[in-house]
């Protein structure tokens, strides 16, 4: 069963550059929000295997929705993903639930990133290495 990823992040540019990358990966069920407010609500009605949150971005921040859907989902993983990397910045996004951080430079460690979070190297049948 493809893995169900939801993408946040207020810039349509970066939603479609990370659903063609996940999609050239392996065959994943892609759901798309473009404020925190948005990524709440489609993480609570669809439940994804992973949500990878952007920071900033307008209605809800990153942090505020990470916190709202680790209070309904907790074990539901979730990438925080932003320019704005730091270590004050990982220490908030630990705190509200955010399992890693990655920088948006880092194309690489995000893949590996998302495939640790997804279950390591055994996920070959969700995300192919």
């Amino acid at each position: 069963m493809p893995a169900r990823i939801l993408i946040a992040d207020d810039a349509k540019l970066v939603r479609v550059a990370l659903r063609e990358l996940l999609r050239t990966e392996a065959a994943c069920d892609i759901v798309e929000a473009e404020n925190g407010a948005e990524a709440v609500t489609k993480a609570v009605e669809t439940k994804p295997d992973l949500v990878i949150m952007d920071v900033a971005m307008p209605s809800m921040d990153g942090l505020s929705a990470t916190k709202e859907i680790t209070k309904v989902l907790p074990d539901v993983p979730i990438l925080m993903y932003s320019l704005y990397c730091s270590a004050e910045l990982e220490v908030q996004a630990r705190k509200v639930g955010a399992w890693k951080i990655v920088s948006k430079s880092e194309s690489e460690a995000l893949l590996g990133a998302i495939r640790d979070l997804l279950g390591g190297p055994q996920m070959d049948d969700r995300l192919a290495s």
